[in-house]
């Protein structure tokens, strides 16, 4: 049932004894999300930026949750020869994950080198595509 409650209405439920039990009310859904953003730091969501792995390390250092860690210049890794890398620190087990490098933003391709592409030539194409 409902029981109006100025601009809203609050509804109860009554168990087998009889007993009127709240259903969700305003203060009880307040009181709820207040508990559980007592401990929200508002930056679950975040990648650092570090501009290399002593950074990178000196963040850590100081973390207190999980966190995504972007460097710069991540050749101090030694499984990066050369450009960016982005980590996973997984705080519960203090253990850091490369997810992914970033050789180069810069990519030329050439045609030779495309797997399993068409047969013919830049040039067969475009006369095919200039006759349609």
């Amino acid at each position: 049932y409902y029981v109006e409650n100025g601009n809203y209405a609050e509804s109860y439920l009554t168990n087998n004894a009889g007993e009127a039990r709240a259903v969700g009310n305003t203060a009880m859904i307040n009181a709820l999300i207040d508990a559980a953003l007592a401990n929200w730091s508002g930056a679950a969501s975040t990648v650092s930026i570090v501009p290399d792995i002593a950074g990178r390390d000196a963040l850590i250092a100081t973390l207190e949750a999980n966190a995504m860690i972007l460097v710069v210049d991540a050749t101090g890794d030694p499984t990066v020869t050369a450009g960016s890398a982005l980590y996973a620190y997984a705080f519960d087990t203090e253990t850091t994950y490369k997810i992914a490098e970033y050789e180069s933003m810069d990519v030329v391709l050439q045609w030779s080198d495309l797997q399993g592409g068409p047969t013919s030539t830049p040039a067969q194409i475009d006369n095919a595509v200039s006759m349609a």
